[in-house]
């Protein structure tokens, strides 16, 4: 009989603590719902803007490290990496001018 009781036990507390929250659940007025719905609208518009930006960003650097004829060259991995060490310097410039280190 304790075998049975270890099986039928957690299901019977999974049953029991589902029927609590179900009983406390509420239905949302207009208002809350139209909230919720404007802020899930507004996260999927900013995830479609962040994965527009990051493909936009990536299709010149796979076009850069593949090229036109789909072989990865040499010169191509050298190229993506002085475009990246440029981009950092540009970017601690950018900081040091911003915080009054360099004009």
């Amino acid at each position: 009989m304790d075998a049975v009781d270890s099986v039928f036990d957690p299901l019977r507390e999974f049953a029991k603590d589902s029927v609590r929250l179900v009983k406390r659940c509420h239905k949302p007025d207009r208002k809350e719902f139209s909230k919720v719905a404007v802020r899930t609208a507004i996260g999927f518009v900013v995830m479609g803007f962040v994965g527009f930006f990051v493909k936009l960003i990536f299709i010149p650097i796979n076009n850069i490290i593949v090229g036109s004829d789909g072989m990865v060259t040499f010169s191509s991995l050298t190229l993506l990496c002085s475009y990246v060490v440029l981009a950092y310097f540009e970017w601690v410039r950018g900081i040091a001018i911003a915080s009054g280190l360099q004009s």
